[in-house]
């Protein structure tokens, strides 16, 4: 089963060590997309918490889909970040 496949079915997975070309790539493209998810979550952490405008539009480039006005308190940690859905009322406070 490929590294895709078993992702998008729960199944655990790897992301190294591969042989198949096509594992290979796509271990490569979730590298970007997690270094993608990892600068956008520290940019969203180096805002300014009564900049709502700024981290909204931050959320809506992480995340998959993002609700109506949600909101996170930081930190944000994140792998990926763009296979999350945040729904329309959403509170997020880490302690």
């Amino acid at each position: 089963m490929s590294l895709k496949s078993k992702m998008e079915s729960g199944e655990v997975y790897r992301e190294s060590g591969f042989t198949d070309p096509i594992d290979i790539n796509y271990a490569k493209e979730l590298e970007k997309q997690r270094q993608l998810g990892k600068h956008l979550a520290f940019k969203f952490n180096q805002t300014d918490p009564n900049d709502e405008l700024t981290r909204q539009s931050l959320m809506k480039q992480l995340f998959h889909q993002v609700g109506k006005r949600p909101f996170i308190e930081g930190p944000l940690y994140t792998s990926y970040g763009c296979n999350t859905t945040i729904g329309t009322i959403f509170m997020q406070i880490l302690i």
